[in-house]
This record gives C-alpha cells, sequence and structure tokens, in this order.
C-alpha cells in the first residue's frame, strides 16, 4: 500500500487543547502553592475555576497565581443568591489578578435535580433572582442565558449551560436551539469506568446531541474523567489508576475526533472533605497529600512530548506515511516546528479495565505498521509506559495497546553541498 502525503496539526495544540477543573473551596485547594505546582509539573495551561464566589480568598488566591503563569480561566457567572452575572464580573476584574478569561459560562448542570428529559418542568416557582437553587426550569435557565449575554456584551466567549448528562438522552433536546445567545457550549460526559468514547453514551454521541442546542457552534468538554473509588456503592462506576493512566493519554485526541474543541479533567486533586457520595472525593490527578497519581504521570509525559509553544505561529510540515493493521486503530499526525512529526495512534475500544467486575482485564495488543516515505530516525513513546530505543528505519511495526502510542519521527538531516570554486 502506498504512503499517502499527510498534513499535520501542530503539536502544541494538544497541548493547549487540555484543560483541569479546580476550585476554591476544599481543604486541599486553600493550599495554593500546592495547586500552583501540581498545575506546573502536569503542563497544565487552561483551568474551570466553577461559580465565580465573590469575596472568596481561595478562589481568588488560585486566579492570582493561573495569571501569574500565564493559564487562562473559564468561570460561571450565573445569576445565584446574593450575587449576579456583573457582580461576579466585577470580582474577576478587581480581584483575580487580571487573569485570561477564556470562557464565560452559564448555569452549571442546571437540570441535576430532574429525573429524565420528561420531567424537567418549564417553570420552577422558587427560581429567579436571589434564589439558591440549584435546580432550575427551562424558563429559569432562558432568563439566565439572556442576563449574561446583556452582561457580558461583546468581550470573552459565552459558554451555554453543560447538562448532567447521567448516560441519558435527549436533555439538549428539552433546551432546544439557544445558539442566539451563547458563542459555543459547555457538556459534560463521564465514562464510568469504559474507554472515553465508549460505554452508555460516548462522547462522540454527546458531541452529536449536543447540537440540538449550540448548532455548529464550538463544543467545550468542560468536565470529563472518572473516580478511582473502587469500594463505592454508588452507580457512579470506579476506573482502576491503571485504566485511568491509560485512558487519560487517549483523552484528548478522542475528544478532538468526537468534535470537541478542548477538554478538561474533572478535577485536580482529591478532596478529603466530599464524602456523600462516597466516590466524589476521588476524582483527582493528585492524591488529597499532592502526590501526582499514575495518570497525572501519564499526562506530564503527554505534555512535556508535544509542548511546542515557544514555536509559535507556523505551517506544519506534511508527512508521506502509511498506516496498516489489524482492529480499529486510529491516528492523527501533529508537527512540531522543527520538523519532528508525532504520530498519535489509539485502538478506540481497547480496555483493560471491566466496571462491573471490577477486575482488570487483559487486552491483546493490536499489530499496527507504520510506513514513510523515506528513513528517518523513529522513537516509540507511551506516556503511559515505557519508551522504546530509536531505531533509524522507513517501517516498523508496533504492538498497539489499550493505552496512547505515539511515533516521535525525527527528520533526515539535510544534504550539505558543497560549492563548486570556478
Amino acid at each position: 500500500m502506498p504512503v499517502t502525503v499527510t498534513p499535520a496539526l501542530p503539536a502544541d495544540s494538544v497541548v493547549d487543547f487540555l484543560g483541569v477543573n479546580v476550585h476554591g473551596t476544599g481543604v486541599e485547594y486553600t493550599a495554593t502553592s500546592s495547586v500552583m505546582a501540581a498545575l506546573a509539573f502536569v503542563g497544565i495551561r487552561h483551568v474551570r475555576m466553577g461559580r465565580v464566589n465573590v469575596g472568596q480568598a481561595g478562589q481568588q488566591n488560585i486566579a492570582v497565581g493561573c495569571a501569574s503563569a500565564g493559564i487562562g480561566v473559564m468561570a460561571i457567572i450565573d445569576d445565584f443568591a446574593a450575587a449576579t452575572p456583573a457582580s461576579r464580573m466585577a470580582e474577576v476584574a478587581s480581584n483575580w489578578g487580571g487573569v485570561t478569561v477564556d470562557y464565560w459560562e452559564n448555569p452549571n448542570e442546571p437540570q441535576n435535580g430532574f429525573a429524565n428529559p420528561a420531567s424537567w418542568p418549564q417553570t420552577v416557582g422558587t427560581n429567579g433572582p436571589n434564589s439558591s437553587d440549584l435546580d432550575l426550569g427551562i424558563d429559569e435557565v432562558n432568563r439566565q442565558l439572556a442576563l449574561i449575554k446583556s452582561t457580558v456584551g461583546v468581550g470573552r466567549p459565552i459558554l451555554g449551560p453543560s447538562m448532567s448528562m447521567r448516560n441519558i438522552t435527549g436533555w439538549y433536546n428539552v433546551l432546544g436551539d439557544i445558539t442566539a445567545s451563547v458563542d459555543g457550549g459547555s457538556c459534560h460526559s463521564y465514562q464510568g469506568g469504559q474507554p472515553p468514547n465508549q460505554g452508555t453514551l460516548p462522547l462522540s454521541q454527546n458531541a452529536s446531541e449536543a447540537t440540538a442546542m449550540y448548532g455548529s457552534k464550538p463544543l467545550i468538554l468542560s468536565e470529563t474523567g472518572g473516580h478511582d473509588f473502587i469500594a463505592t456503592v454508588g452507580t457512579h462506576k470506579p476506573t482502576s489508576v491503571a485504566a485511568m493512566a491509560a485512558y487519560a493519554g487517549r483523552m484528548p485526541f478522542e475528544a478532538a475526533t468526537a468534535g470537541f474543541s478542548k477538554a478538561y479533567f474533572y478535577e485536580l486533586v482529591d478532596e478529603s472533605a466530599k464524602t456523600s457520595p462516597d466516590q466524589e472525593g476521588h476524582f483527582g490527578m493528585f492524591d488529597s497529600s499532592w502526590n501526582p497519581k499514575p495518570y497525572a504521570n501519564a499526562l506530564r509525559n503527554l505534555t512535556t512530548l508535544y509542548s511546542d509553544a515557544a514555536a509559535g505561529t507556523f505551517t506544519p510540515a506534511s508527512l508521506p506515511v502509511q498506516v496498516s493493521g489489524a482492529g480499529d486503530t486510529t491516528w492523527t499526525l501533529h508537527a512540531r516546528k522543527n520538523r519532528t512529526h508525532l504520530l498519535s495512534l489509539w485502538s478506540p475500544t481497547a480496555s483493560i479495565w471491566n466496571p462491573n467486575t471490577l477486575l482488570d482485564t487483559t487486552f491483546t495488543p493490536l499489530s499496527v505498521t507504520i510506513t514513510l516515505g523515506f528513513t528517518a530516525k523513529i522513537t516509540v513513546r507511551r506516556p503511559s509506559g515505557v519508551d522504546s530505543p530509536p531505531v533509524r528505519t522507513n517501517s516498523i511495526t508496533i504492538g498497539l495497546g489499550a493505552d496512547l502510542t505515539v511515533l516521535e519521527i525525527e527528520p533526515p538531516a539535510p544534504t550539505v553541498h558543497a560549492m563548486r570554486r570556478f
């Protein structure tokens, strides 16, 4: 099979795709230096702060730290209790250290307290200005959409409200088209122990359903991930730490393939005070003592591999390449400014954990052959595993497991021709 000249995307776009949720509450998040060190360790450039809480010192400290580190924030500016969208925006302007706001966000999971789309009411009697209701009727969501749009005006992008999916289809259809009020959509998707684009409601289906609210506007996966509390008695199934590490490296690529423009893991650190439901304190990349879990290490390896921010704007070089092999192998191509290519490969259905039996499973690696149009130095990188020594070849066969595998392809050195003297 002949090689095909394939266009590449900038390598740094993978790093810029990733974010993580942080909070100003909880004892772990009051340790601002630990928060900032953890963000730097993983290589995170974007955080979702949750609701802007006027006057909350912990949130202010993290925001100021993000401003200093050049980390952008997503912030919810809903009309909740005594604060309004205007007062929340004023809090950010006055007390968040000049941090860059990536997005303003509408109410978080406004229908979380309703059992299914058919039970989402048009009105809730206690909703409205100064209300502390977390469950909002359809009319109240639309009121806040209009209020936030008029408050923000022309400025940073506004994201519509995220839906609490709970593996139930049809939520987006109930609220309907809100494209006139927003610049993009905020979506939540938890796999419940399954690989990123698998399970009852895969990423691709979530993105497809979201078009009922957001049309063709950009979709932001503002919460995704899994918890590792294996002993949970709840219905949200756990993911083993080994599986989470394997799946985390695949997440940005699978989310992008599904149609999302960014993905924010939930969350940065385990919150020890969260005990109800029992799994709530176990979603972190770091444990409550700030030790990195395997998936934090995997993401650190991923961002280190793809980071190329100093390159600035450039046109990535194409690559003559052919990928062939068994199974459902999927791949994307990125390039650094120095013309090194990064060929990322994964199997969307590959799994190493059964969330029903709570047991590890075995995945037989797929035999995949990558052929180039020239001989190059190739290093097989595995962000959640062990790299292989480099080889110089134009064709290599790998065993593709359940984790992400990346081929780092260094171009041949340019031929230097001596000048002829006449």
